[in-house]
């Protein structure tokens, strides 16, 4: 949007779509907000699993094709002036971002691997402890659905918290930065559940953290794709990136979980009735595994942190 414009390019254009693009993201957040709504009324009246509830949710995301129609009957030549305004701190700062680099070229930075491998490593960790959520419950149905709504709840949330927070604050703090506090909190999670057998809430609070850093993350490979390799080659960059979360899937969900659970699993605790070798083997390695993506997103941070220009507040959160 905010990308420096060719010679050739009309100004007038270049306004008009600005402003459409700019009035059709704001839309966007406002369908995810009510989305976000809807989906914690669910959750709080026991109904997210309904057959009712499931249609008021696809009802919700279906108004996303109506918001291109809305956006253009929205800009008329007549109004044009009027929805203009004058560009926030953000929008001056964003002026900059958003240059293009192909996948060959961005193979070549550092920061691209780093950002890489620890999502990977993110995402693969958060759906593990989703999808076997019955079995880290020791098959306790009721504590199983409702660690699966929270977890459904609660990635929508770091979805639209991360969105909104770097739309306002952007200038403050990069994406980098806030997926590197994102991966200290997968280790806190990790952490949290070697304790699941004597402490009654670990579960609980380690599924609402996978869960909100898990939707942030989506989103923060999203923004990283924009806005350091530009909207030409953003379709490859970000299917690199989600293609690295399918493959962490398939290794924390599949091979780790399955592979240990299955060779360390008492034929006594066959049907999940108790803890043993198999919980803490598997989260050792989901904990050394969250602080690898630690190092990584700091590594990602550090070399992003001087050519991104923004006021840098998570350097002096750490120097306090």
């Amino acid at each position: 949007m905010f990308q420096k414009k060719s010679a050739s390019s009309n100004d007038a254009d270049s306004v008009s779509k600005g402003i459409l693009f700019k009035r059709s993201a704001q839309l966007y957040a406002l369908v995810l907000a009510g989305y976000l709504t809807m989906v914690w009324l669910l959750l709080m009246s026991y109904q997210l699993d309904s057959f009712w509830g499931s249609r008021i949710l696809l009802l919700i995301l279906a108004f996303n094709f109506a918001v291109p129609v809305i956006s253009f009957s929205l800009i008329t030549k007549d109004n044009l002036g009027k929805q203009l305004g004058a560009p926030s701190e953000t929008d001056k700062f964003m002026r900059s971002k958003g240059g293009n680099t192909s996948l060959s070229e961005a193979k070549n930075k550092q920061e691209f691997w780093l950002f890489l491998f620890g999502f990977s490593i993110l995402i693969g960790i958060s759906r593990m402890v989703d999808d076997n959520s019955t079995v880290i419950a020791l098959s306790n149905q009721g504590k199983a659905q409702s660690n699966q709504r929270l977890y459904q709840t609660y990635e929508v949330i770091g979805a639209f918290v991360t969105g909104v927070f770097l739309s306002f604050f952007r200038i403050y703090i990069s994406p980098y930065g806030l997926f590197m506090l994102y991966s200290f909190f997968l280790v806190v999670s990790q952490v949290l559940m070697f304790f699941i057998d004597t402490m009654p809430l670990a579960n609980m609070v380690s599924v609402i953290i996978v869960a909100f850093i898990s939707g942030g993350s989506f989103t923060l490979a999203g923004i990283i794709a924009h806005e350091d390799y530009g909207s030409k080659h953003y379709n490859k960059i970000l299917g690199v990136f989600m293609t690295g979360a399918a493959i962490g899937i398939l290794i924390f969900d599949q091979l780790v979980f399955g592979l240990f659970f299955n060779m360390l699993n008492d034929s006594s605790n066959s049907s999940y009735k108790g803890y043993g070798k198999w919980n803490k083997y598997i989260f050792i390695i989901c904990t050394l595994s969250s602080v690898m993506a630690f190092i990584m997103s700091i590594g990602g941070f550090t070399r992003t942190r001087a050519r991104d220009g923004n006021k840098d507040k998570i350097s002096d959160f750490v120097n306090f």
